[in-house]
């Protein structure tokens, strides 16, 4: 029981300054084009690192190529494409092809990175 009475206070004060909240007071922090730019960069430059290759298509569309399995991803920057088109992966932090890269250099001794 007292569990529940301690959860009640929490939400309660989480919650008690939403009556003056409006959705339009805030904007997007930074540069959405921006940002994806460089994650495009960052997996273009992992991509020549590791031996993969990582192709423009055209427009915001790329082809990944593994070069152990062979298969390729096609991944884009658009949202409501990878929405449209079943075969085509949204290219963002949560891909697990990013993920997994962001993982593993962020995991490099200090003594491996470098330019």
């Amino acid at each position: 029981m007292s569990n529940a009475v301690e959860a009640r206070k929490v939400v309660f004060e989480l919650f008690q300054d939403l009556d003056g909240f409006r959705l339009d007071d805030y904007r997007a922090i930074g540069n959405s084009k921006e940002g994806m730019g460089a994650l495009v960069r960052f997996i273009a430059d992992t991509a020549s690192a590791e031996d993969e290759t990582f192709t423009s298509r055209g427009g915001n569309l790329f082809v990944w190529s593994d070069k152990d399995t062979h298969v390729e991803s096609l991944l884009t920057t658009e949202r409501e494409l990878s929405l449209q088109k079943e075969n085509i992966q949204l290219l963002g932090l949560d891909l697990p092809l990013v993920a997994g890269y962001l993982r593993k250099f962020r995991e490099l001794p200090p003594e491996e990175l470098g330019l």
